[in-house]
């Protein structure tokens, strides 16, 4: 039971941190301060393709980042503000995995030495590998599924757009819906 109810607090705090996080940037310029050179980021370009890479250099309205290809050869991007409509910041999937694990571990370590027979070696051993790699796995998933949105471009609201397609011998329609 108390093993179910420090899930349940866990759970509580992954969630409350992440309400309480900061909204994004609407601008490359304010961009400059948060983030530094090296760190993983995916831009989303108004088409809805997304490219991931590393950050060279961000100045002004541009971003430059270096973005791996074919035989380990990186190429560099350079994206305009106008164009972008999102970037995140990707998290590290190591650190996620170390602290699960030794959450982990803490956790069967704890409940362990709560039993009645006290912490014994024989036990320990049963309990505490599969604790420390249930949790350093599901730290992973956390980091994997978890991204930070850095920049959002203005008025990208949820609405429909609807426009008239017009040539000859043709006539279309043009629809986007945005969530």
């Amino acid at each position: 039971m108390r093993f179910l109810t420090f899930v349940v607090w866990l759970l509580l705090l992954t969630v409350a941190s992440s309400v309480a996080a900061q909204s994004p940037i609407d601008s490359f310029g304010a961009l400059g301060p948060t983030l530094s050179v090296g760190q993983t980021l995916r831009v989303r370009n108004e088409q809805g393709r997304t490219t991931q890479g590393t950050l060279v250099s961000i100045a002004g309205d541009e971003l430059v980042m270096n973005v791996p290809r074919l035989l380990g050869r990186a190429q560099k991007l350079t994206f305009v503000e106008r164009s972008v409509t999102r970037v995140e910041w990707v998290d590290p999937h190591w650190n996620g995995t170390v602290i699960g694990g030794a959450i982990g571990f803490g956790a069967a370590l704890a409940l362990l030495c709560a039993g009645e027979d006290g912490c014994s070696a024989e036990t320990g051993s049963i309990v505490v590998l599969p604790a420390l790699l249930a949790g350093g796995g599901i730290g992973y998933l956390i980091d994997f599924l978890h991204t930070t949105v850095v920049y959002e471009k203005p008025g990208q609201a949820g609405g429909i757009t609807v426009m008239p397609l017009v040539q000859p011998q043709r006539l279309g329609l043009f629809a986007r819906v945005r969530f």
